[in-house]
């Protein structure tokens, strides 16, 4: 299948980087674009020390796929950029994974409307997860530390909301552990009044998305926001004919 946008006027296809073959899947045809975008910035002057891609699961075994060729051709000692996954897409997945929860929640206050209760909580365990982690990013003068305190800043969260403070002021860079009757950030202005049960079921998706692997994967914060936003301006503006 040629691309409509390949330049050559009498092109044949068979090695042509604007080509996908007709039989090959979208995700194998990502891999060998990806290598072969390694492979340019590799020959270049650029040293790369992390790439960070979308939080889909093919990126990483595919960068790993590709260094482990390199050294088996001895181009390559060892893997020298560290793969990341986008911040943003992992705060995305998780304010769903919380949404999606509400049918297992059995102790929302009947005078709430619950779809609208677990769109207010997801965005605020959101906003509190992101500000909780670019704070400590800051702070932190590496990734061990960082990785450390987040875990602990993390599991706080739901007793916080919950008006317990007793380690906001070990674990917390946002809670100021004085105030214990504001709640204006929570859904309808309250603090959490959710059964044992069901903030265990809350705890279980934060855990889902960030637990030791997931924080790892977005320690440095990076996001793919910047590359993204190029993509869109290039595609709109480029010529489609």
């Amino acid at each position: 299948m040629a691309n409509k946008h390949c330049r050559k006027r009498y092109c044949r296809h068979d090695n042509c980087s604007k080509t996908f073959a007709a039989e090959a899947s979208i995700a194998s045809s990502e891999r060998v674009l990806l290598h072969r975008s390694l492979d340019k910035v590799k020959d270049g002057p650029l040293a790369v020390k992390s790439i960070t891609t979308d939080s889909g699961t093919q990126s990483a075994k595919a960068i790993r796929d590709y260094y482990e060729l390199k050294k088996q051709t001895n181009h390559l000692k060892k893997q020298t950029a560290t793969h990341y996954k986008c911040f943003v897409h992992k705060l995305r997945a998780f304010e769903r994974h919380v949404r999606a929860a509400k049918s297992d929640i059995k102790s929302i206050p009947k005078k709430y409307n619950k779809d609208e209760y677990m769109r207010k909580l997801a965005s605020c365990l959101r906003c509190r997860v992101r500000i909780e982690l670019e704070r400590l990013r800051k702070q932190s003068c590496n990734d061990e530390l960082f990785l450390r305190s987040a875990k602990f800043a993390i599991e706080n969260i739901l007793h916080c909301f919950s008006g317990d403070h007793k380690m906001c002021k070990e674990r917390s860079r946002v809670c100021t552990y004085r105030v214990t009757s504001s709640y204006k950030h929570l859904p309808y202005g309250e603090p959490l009044a959710l059964q044992e049960s069901d903030k265990k079921i809350v705890l279980g998706n934060i855990n889902k998305t960030f637990d030791a692997t997931g924080l790892k994967e977005v320690a440095k914060l990076f996001n793919t926001n910047a590359c993204e936003s190029l993509n869109a301006s290039v595609f709109h503006y480029a010529p489609k004919t």
